[in-house]
């Protein structure tokens, strides 16, 4: 089995063609700061566009698996 690991993140804002994203501690309370040691990833952008012209979700779980 590959490791892998999920990361849950909310919305912050929009901009004109991307979606901002912040990442939530492992209880999925607490919204991390990009600095934060405990952030995995931190801040993430995603594209509208893949959104398929439906509204950007509130929250997303990404997961991260080793290639």
């Amino acid at each position: 089995m590959e490791p892998s690991t999920s990361v849950t993140f909310v919305k912050e804002y929009e901009t004109k063609g991307a979606v901002r994203y912040n990442e939530l501690d492992v209880d999925g309370q607490t919204t991390l700061k990009p600095n934060d040691p405990y952030a995995k990833i931190g801040t993430l952008y995603i594209r509208k566009r893949m959104f398929n012209g439906s509204d950007a979700p509130n929250k997303i779980v990404v997961t991260i698996k080793a290639g």
